[in-house]
């Protein structure tokens, strides 16, 4: 939930509303508002890429800024060269989850690490599908 929050419904609220707020426990209290917020995008964009798994603790603990977040280590993902996991599911959540702001919603960004491209076009189907899913809906 802390990364949801970090990451897309901290910034969500604030198109919607003018009013940012996150907060992590011992960490962070930010708030911040602006009434201009809310009428000033005609689009919005979106990078795609993968999904991970953020644990506060891990987040606290680890010295490694590399390591502090990590990809699901489950057999059931193809993982790309950077050993992010493939997640096709993920893209068209995060396009139902900005169409909710009611504007255009350009994907900008989506790819795949993958130097010998045997994971490219698996990559690219499979998140096609996904955004022509979502527009059909």
């Amino acid at each position: 939930m802390i990364g949801e929050s970090l990451f897309n419904s901290a910034t969500l609220n604030f198109i919607k509303s003018g009013k940012y707020r996150f907060w992590l426990p011992f960490i962070a209290n930010v708030v911040y508002e602006d009434d201009g917020a809310t009428r000033s995008n005609d689009f919005i964009g979106l990078n795609y890429y993968s999904h991970f798994t953020i644990s506060a603790f891990h987040v606290l603990t680890e010295p490694d800024n590399e390591q502090k977040l990590q990809a699901p280590s489950s057999r059931a993902f193809i993982f790309d060269d950077l050993n992010h996991p493939l997640y096709a599911e993920g893209l068209y959540r995060a396009l139902a989850q900005i169409g909710e702001l009611g504007m255009p919603v350009y994907v900008a960004e989506n790819g795949v690490s993958d130097a010998v491209d045997d994971r490219w076009v698996v990559h690219l189907k499979v998140h096609h599908s996904q955004g022509i899913q979502l527009y059909i809906i």
